[in-house]
């Protein structure tokens, strides 16, 4: 019944799942303790290209002719290769798993299948709006647990506990900044509360 009616609909779901999936991907990407969401939303993510590059497969080769893609390609082969050469294949062939494969070489694929029919501006407003949804719940996230050390007597900034969130902060804060580039004042609300 939900195949039928996706059918009938000739695929206007497709395009509120993508932007969805990339979305999610990017808003969960610097969060902790939500692992087998973020793998969950990765599935969807492999699942949703398959399905749209078997529908049309012609259609997609012209995303992938571009430097970046080669640049990552190449990358891929260098680390290919260091992994052969490697005293310890198997350790080796473990890292290049997680951060290459899944890193970024996955997201290279992934990313431009998904956000295929899209325009330049709705790429953008998805990714920064995503980056500063990650930027609230990470904010969120580390107010939580600066509270509750507060409560065990623990004094905010007095320890290295929290160091890790500087990674994303450093990552995620620029996409702040570019509230500005927009007019409305709920937005640069948005931008008082977050700062």
């Amino acid at each position: 019944m939900l195949t039928t009616s996706l059918t009938l609909n000739k695929e206007k779901w497709k395009p509120i799942w993508n932007k969805a999936l990339v979305f999610l991907f990017v808003a969960t990407y610097f969060l902790d303790g939500i692992t087998r969401y973020k793998h969950l939303i990765i599935i969807l993510m492999v699942i949703t290209a398959i399905y749209q590059v078997s529908r049309s497969p012609k259609s997609f080769p012209p995303l992938f002719k571009n430097s970046v893609f080669y640049s990552v390609a190449v990358l891929s082969l260098i680390l290919v290769y260091s992994i052969l050469i490697s005293p310890d294949m198997k350790e080796s062939f473990k890292e290049f798993e997680n951060t290459v494969l899944e890193g970024f070489l996955l997201y290279t694929l992934l990313i431009p299948v998904l956000l295929k029919d899209e325009t330049k501006e709705t790429v953008a407003k998805i990714v920064l709006f995503s980056f500063l949804t990650s930027l609230g719940l990470r904010c969120l996230a580390e107010s939580i647990l600066y509270i509750e050390d507060y409560n065990k007597g623990i004094m905010p900034f007095i320890s290295y506990a929290h160091r890790h969130m500087s990674d994303s902060m450093v990552f995620l804060f620029p996409a702040l900044l570019n509230i500005w580039l927009f007019r409305k004042n709920a937005i640069k609300l948005v931008f008082l509360v977050l700062s």
